[in-house]
């Protein structure tokens, strides 16, 4: 959706993700003006159990990825 909406693609990069949102207020994005949330977003980048997370989805990605490209 995210994508759709931006036409750009960050992946997992909530920065990234957070700084797009920002400069086009694509689909009335208003965290922008939260002082606190790029603390928050280096918070959540720092939990081990994101980073977790984060690392399963891309392992599922790469092996959906093979799979469709095999042979």
């Amino acid at each position: 959706m995210l994508v759709q909406m931006c036409r750009c693609d960050h992946g997992y990069d909530l920065i990234a993700w957070h700084q797009e949102l920002c400069e086009t207020k694509a689909g009335g994005y208003r965290w922008g003006k939260r002082k606190g949330t790029p603390k928050n977003i280096e918070y959540a980048l720092a939990d081990p159990e994101w980073q977790a997370a984060i690392e399963e989805i891309q392992r599922v990605d790469a092996e959906r990825w093979l799979r469709r490209h095999k042979g």
